[in-house]
């Protein structure tokens, strides 16, 4: 009986130490602005390459401003104003000494239109601006910090992805409505409101290798009274990075668990 013991007591215990594991994060800071990072590629290929804390990210601008027929999706019904152009195309990414900014085609390169917006030119191209964070490893964004809204409102929507298949450089295809991407693997994360110049604390608990931020955008389901008008420019955000280490069992304990096991077999044996 005292022997069947021993053993399930050495059995737990080797167990509990196999199985043991040790959790740390480690935290990167991405300033986008002018001053300390440079964009590269051509207006249709404009990406920034960086690296931090062992994290590799790259960033690029999108907006709605796809031509085409809006037959599905709240882009294209009455709950808000119709869309003219609603698919997702690229964008030129800009960066300035306050931050990251958007061009897409139909605007040009002035103030504030420059910004991450949704302004639109014209009454029916409602164009929503978003940049989009490719990391290498999956990150926790932890915070957005807005360095600039020309003394307009700044409404943000974040996403994250959390399908199974690696986006690449194609992440969206030319019929894709920013509505369409709750149901290709995106998960809305938060709205944020009224941000203006300074920092924003992203909700915790989800983790990501793509994440999309960008002005707030009510087909992900917010209210459409927020709709429009909003401006920034995205100085830089953070994220943690999850490091999980298996512990293997520990020489000394071993060499005890075996002397303690040769003291019992001879005690038997007596």
């Amino acid at each position: 009986m005292l022997k069947k013991a021993l053993t399930g007591i050495f059995a737990l215990t080797l167990a509990s130490y196999a199985n043991a594991s040790t959790t740390t994060f480690t935290t990167q800071n991405w300033d986008f602005s002018s001053n300390n990072v440079s964009v590269t590629g051509g207006s249709s290929n404009s990406q920034i390459n960086m690296s931090a804390g062992g994290v590799n990210v790259k960033v690029t601008a999108w907006s709605s401003t796809g031509e085409g027929a809006c037959n599905s999706g709240p882009e294209c019904g009455n709950t808000f104003r119709r869309d003219t152009d609603p698919f997702i195309e690229r964008a030129q990414l800009t960066n300035y000494s306050s931050g990251l900014g958007a061009i897409n085609e139909d605007e040009s390169d002035n103030s504030p239109n420059h910004a991450i917006d949704s302004r639109g030119q014209n009454r029916d191209e409602k164009d929503f601006d978003m940049v989009l964070f490719s990391f290498d490893e999956a990150v926790e964004l932890t915070a957005i910090n807005i360095g600039w809204t020309g003394g307009y409102d700044s409404d943000a929507s974040i996403l994250g992805y959390q399908g199974g298949t690696d986006l690449g450089s194609t992440p969206f295809s030319g019929n894709t409505k920013w509505s369409d991407l709750l149901n290709q693997g995106w998960d809305f994360r938060q709205d944020s409101f009224n941000i203006g110049v300074g920092s924003e604390a992203v909700s915790s608990g989800f983790e990501s290798k793509y994440w999309l931020v960008g002005v707030y955008n009510p087909v992900f389901g917010g209210s459409v009274n927020h709709e429009g008008n909003d401006v920034f420019k995205l100085r830089s955000i953070s994220t943690q990075l999850t490091h999980r280490t298996e512990v293997p069992e520990p020489a000394t304990f071993a060499l005890l668990l075996a002397g303690v096991a040769a003291v019992f077999r001879r005690k038997t044996k007596a």
